[in-house]
């Protein structure tokens, strides 16, 4: 069974994979090793809404694959649970 919040994050949030932050944000960040940024959230949190908000751009998940496989001692096949509940349709493998 789908969950609301796996629903709204499918509709509402752009989730992307990459290999790793760019330079750019890793400057602007003060992180010297590529290795320290696993991933960004780039967004209005859901507590800061009001009910007027809208035609705003959905909010971004960026996943820095090379990171997470350092993390964990592989690099890739990592399963990351609960992005949405929990359910079987709401996990994220990179």
């Amino acid at each position: 069974m789908e969950t609301e919040l796996g629903r709204k994050i499918r509709h509402e949030v752009a989730l992307r994979v990459e290999d790793f932050a760019p330079d750019d944000i890793l400057d602007e960040m003060e992180i010297e090793d590529a290795f320290q940024l696993t991933g960004l959230y780039d967004g209005v949190p859901l507590t800061e809404r009001d009910m007027v908000y809208g035609g705003q751009l959905p909010d971004r998940i960026v996943v820095f694959r090379g990171p997470l496989g350092d993390h964990t001692g592989e690099a890739g096949g990592q399963e990351v649970e609960e992005l949405g509940g929990g359910g079987p349709q709401d996990h994220l493998t990179v």
